[in-house]
């Protein structure tokens, strides 16, 4: 998550077909290095909103 990012998001991985792969937290970082976030597959699209709205659609 970028340094400039002062909101907590969630990120969903997904691949070339819209499969979602994978859902993972992020909080604001305010401490350099800020922490790099990798799915465990491959992915294609990376969709971030905000930290809650998947559990919240029951995604």
């Amino acid at each position: 998550m970028d340094e400039n990012t002062i909101i907590a998001l969630s990120i969903a991985f997904i691949d070339s077909s819209g499969t979602l792969l994978e859902i993972q937290d992020m909080n604001p970082c305010y401490d350099m290095p800020c922490p790099i976030y990798w799915p465990v597959y491959p992915y294609r699209f990376a969709l971030e909103v905000n930290q809650g709205w998947f559990r919240d659609q029951k995604v």
